[in-house]
């Protein structure tokens, strides 16, 4: 069972939806360092199998309402695990809750992906390696369907009140969807974390909160210093003995990427979370193909009916892990 791992916060006030992400466990080829991507597709190995269990002891008693995965194989075999658990909520997978295809270089060892990242920090999201896509191209694919999951979601009855669906994806697929979620921006992947079958909630809101929470760009510099370190900290709780190669993509601060490009506001500034509004027209623009408005765009309609209120409750939480090594690659 889980070891001393406390049960999931309560979801804020007026939430309608709870998104639960996580990422898969371990493959043969995660621990060989070997990069799989869209385009290569093996089972969990065995510590993978054992991560999957820790993941699904850890929600056991959580109110899932429905169990969603991509399709490949490793994110399938650990949303059955999950799914053990909860025998009787409905499964589905989908085709664009891959991880994005590193095209060229899948199944290659230890690639070289400096040329990438620095693409991507600079700015420009459309940069893909050859044959490969970019994370525009993912996160348009991606979170239109996670749009579509919502709008079922929402209509959904649930016990509890909240309904809870479990979503078992990828680690460059979760930098991409937790970035657009919460900020509106994918300037802010670097600041996400992926741990092997890590757990990030992301509590959704039909009616905002009315006055909204301040945009972290509207911070003083030594409050954004310092909220940025407890955004940092709630994501630092790697398992035990996990390989020290695991930290070359360990989230960094928000102070330390383009937050000015951030749409997200202060939600519990002691708990460094964050929290974005998705107005109307922004959800519309991104599911009609025309991907996140440029900066200060749709600002005057944030109010407006329609919208999604988005709350990182969790991020890479993964104290059900301790004990076990954990993967970033």
């Amino acid at each position: 069972m889980v070891p001393s791992a406390a049960a999931l916060p309560a979801p804020p006030t007026g939430t309608n939806v709870r998104l639960i992400l996580c990422r898969h466990g371990e493959t043969a080829l995660n621990a060989k360092h070997v990069l799989q991507g869209r385009g290569v597709n093996p089972p969990l190995n065995e510590r993978g199998q054992a991560q999957a269990q820790r993941l699904a002891d850890r929600l056991a008693d959580a109110p899932v309402d429905w169990i969603i995965s991509s399709e490949l194989q490793r994110a399938v075999d650990t949303a059955n695990a999950v799914a053990k658990h909860h025998p009787d909520v409905p499964r589905n997978a989908y085709v664009d809750l891959a991880e994005i295809s590193w095209g060229h270089l899948e199944g290659t060892h230890a690639p070289n992906l400096s040329p990438l990242h620095d693409a991507w920090n600079s700015g420009n999201f459309d940069y893909a390696p050859q044959d490969g896509e970019s994370p525009n191209f993912v996160m348009q694919r991606a979170t239109s369907q996670l749009f579509s999951i919502l709008e079922t979601a929402k209509d959904m009855k649930s016990k509890s009140g909240v309904v809870t669906v479990v979503i078992v994806i990828h680690g460059r697929l979760l930098r991409i969807i937790l970035s657009t979620l919460l900020h509106r921006s994918l300037f802010m992947m670097p600041t996400m974390g992926h741990q092997n079958c890590n757990i990030n909630v992301v509590d959704v809101i039909l009616k905002p909160p009315s006055p909204l929470p301040p945009r972290i760009t509207q911070l003083d510099a030594a409050t954004l210093a310092a909220f940025s370190n407890r955004h940092l900290l709630s994501q630092l709780q790697p398992a035990e003995g996990h390989e020290k190669h695991a930290l070359q993509l360990a989230p960094v601060p928000l102070s330390d990427v383009n937050f000015a490009s951030s749409h997200s506001r202060v939600w519990d500034e002691d708990k460094g979370q964050v929290a974005a509004l998705w107005p109307k027209a922004a959800v519309e623009r991104l599911r009609a193909g025309h991907g996140l408005a440029a900066d200060g765009m749709l600002d005057g309609q944030e109010g407006s009916d329609g919208a999604w209120f988005m709350v990182g409750t969790v991020l890479n939480e993964c104290s059900h892990m301790a004990g076990l090594e954990s993967m970033m690659i």
